[in-house]
């Protein structure tokens, strides 16, 4: 019977860096891409536990090919994977040395941890409102301490732009309330 396979990826944008763990030390890197990412998961034992960061959205395609493959999928809190980081004395942050310590972290705790489902079409419409509407929410703290700061001409110009994102972000409420009603 073969041991179980741990894998840490670091996703990247472009890139996965991947460890597994027991095997040695190196980290291979592949394309954060379709063909790439379907390639690599065939190489994989079908019982793998693979952990990836939760990365915004970078890590979404991997998630979603390596659960349709069957294939047990965990996302991992940032925070947690820094403390655990510090912890087992990892020197440095890079890629490949996060890749390791998601794979160990992977192999020490996976026992502990929720196995990631895809979300719904609906959470992922619901999401993508609530981040749009954050993220409008953060330009308008900005635009309005820098028009405070200028009570002049700047403000003035600044105006317009309050009033656009004020207005986005009723239409993202509204938006948001509708989905959740359905």
């Amino acid at each position: 019977m073969e041991a179980q396979q741990y894998v840490g990826i670091d996703v990247a944008k472009e890139t996965l860096a991947i460890c597994v763990w027991g095997e040695p030390a190196t980290v291979s890197e592949i394309p954060n891409k379709l063909t790439d990412i379907r390639r690599w998961l065939r190489t994989l034992a079908p019982d793998a536990r693979l952990g990836m960061e939760s990365t915004g959205n970078y890590h979404r395609l991997l998630a979603d090919l390596a659960h349709e493959s069957g294939r047990s999928v965990y996302l991992l809190k940032p925070k947690t994977l820094k403390h655990y980081r510090h912890s087992v004395h990892a020197r440095g942050k890079t890629d490949s040395i996060d890749a390791r310590v998601i794979a160990r972290y992977m192999a020490q705790e996976s026992h502990l941890l929720r196995v990631w489902t895809p979300p719904t079409p609906e959470q992922d419409r619901l999401d993508a409102l609530l981040k749009v509407r954050k993220a409008c929410g953060r330009m308008l703290g900005s635009i309005g301490q820098v028009a405070d700061a200028h009570k002049d001409e700047i403000q003035d110009m600044l105006a317009p732009v309050q009033k656009a994102l004020e207005k986005v972000m009723s239409t993202l409420e509204l938006r948001t309330k509708q989905e959740i009603d359905k």
